[in-house]
């Protein structure tokens, strides 16, 4: 999972993720209370976009299932696109 430094710094604002201890070098480590944070709020993100362009809750468990492996995301999200468009 990538997140960008400034997308951190938004949710350690406002307050929806802990503070880590001051570095010792020039980087921080997030411990698993953190990362697992991150991933729930990154999670929540992708299920309400998907429910934004028409995805059923069903659809977005087995999306989500998948890990966001694009291989197997594509076909799926085609299939949809198709279903909404006819």
């Amino acid at each position: 999972m990538v997140i960008r430094v400034e997308t951190i710094h938004f949710y350690k604002r406002y307050g929806l993720i802990a503070y880590p201890p001051e570095p010792q070098a020039w980087y921080r480590h997030y411990d698993d209370r953190i990362t697992d944070q991150l991933k729930l709020i990154a999670e929540a993100k992708a299920k309400a976009k998907a429910k934004a362009i028409g995805f059923t809750p069903k659809e977005i468990d087995s999306l989500m299932r998948l890990d966001g492996h694009c291989a197997d995301v594509a076909p799926i999200a085609i299939q949809k696109l198709h279903l909404i468009r006819a």
